[in-house]
């Protein structure tokens, strides 16, 4: 349920090369494919660790830094709950 609710916000904020992966990491390493490892330095590890911290904060009622990205919202993708419990 997590993975399809993770599509749905990727593609809803125009991302539109997202898929979900039967079987998840364990059976993309059992296919035989490639796994990537970060160092701790790389720039997208960062920035994923800085907008990590960015979201706990606001979650917690504090102040946080101004961290931005683009997005395309896709509002013919966005269901009102209304609309969203038919299918659940």
């Amino acid at each position: 349920m997590i993975s399809f609710k993770m599509f749905r916000m990727f593609r809803v904020f125009g991302h539109k090369k997202v898929w979900v992966l039967d079987g998840g990491l364990p059976q993309w390493q059992a296919s035989g494919f490639n796994v990537e490892k970060a160092s701790p330095d790389d720039d997208a590890v960062l920035k994923s660790i800085a907008a990590n911290r960015a979201v706990k904060r606001v979650y917690n009622g504090e102040q946080t830094n101004t961290i931005s990205f683009q997005t395309e919202f896709q509002p013919n993708l966005f269901w009102a709950l209304e609309k969203a419990s038919d299918f659940f």
